[in-house]
């Protein structure tokens, strides 16, 4: 009786170590993996509401834990451009400033608002990633604020998501009960 009371807690044990470190399977994901000098990220797809698409973002620099990058996107016709400052850190120690991986990105914004980036995967070759996307307007965590993106790189190219990386979001994005949409589409250039 005592051999099984202690092998049931070591599977415990086991599982609960498993789970807390293997966030989605992928416990080293790390932006600075597909964030890189010159590279320019695409949202394929993504669960936020609205109209925005042709989002892409070009990496000017990436030094340390500091990032600048050009972020343009489309609203209905309107074509819109943004340089952005983010801050990597590590979300799970998010006191320790040089913690790695960097699996998170605050980005500071003009108009005050922020916004908060948690990269949930990254695919082996860096050309795809899940992020969760929260939009922080005066503190509020209204759910509406909050989605998911799948991004690539150089679709333009032909670099689609891996099958891994769709499953990824389509399981990230199943949990939340949302609907993805398109956001990426031949016209965007």
């Amino acid at each position: 009786m005592a051999q099984l009371w202690i092998l049931q807690a070591l599977v415990f044990t086991l599982f609960v170590v498993a789970a807390l470190s293997d966030r989605n399977g992928n416990q080293d994901s790390d932006f600075t993996e597909f964030l890189k000098k010159g590279k320019t990220i695409w949202v394929f797809n993504t669960t936020e509401p609205g109209e925005v698409t042709c989002r892409r973002d070009t990496i000017l620099n990436i030094e340390d834990s500091s990032v600048s990058f050009t972020r343009q996107f489309k609203n209905n016709t309107e074509i819109s451009v943004e340089n952005l400052e983010g801050k990597l850190f590590n979300w799970e120690h998010w006191e320790s400033k040089e913690r790695k991986p960097y699996d998170s990105m605050t980005i500071s914004k003009s108009k005050g608002n922020g916004i908060e980036e948690f990269l949930e995967f990254v695919d082996t070759t860096g050309d795809c990633a899940v992020v969760k996307v929260m939009n922080i307007v005066d503190f509020n965590t209204d759910p509406s604020r909050i989605w998911r993106e799948l991004r690539v790189t150089n679709p333009l190219e032909g670099i689609d998501p891996t099958s891994e990386c769709w499953k990824t979001f389509d399981n990230a994005v199943n949990i939340t009960g949302k609907n993805w949409r398109e956001s990426y589409n031949k016209d965007c250039q």
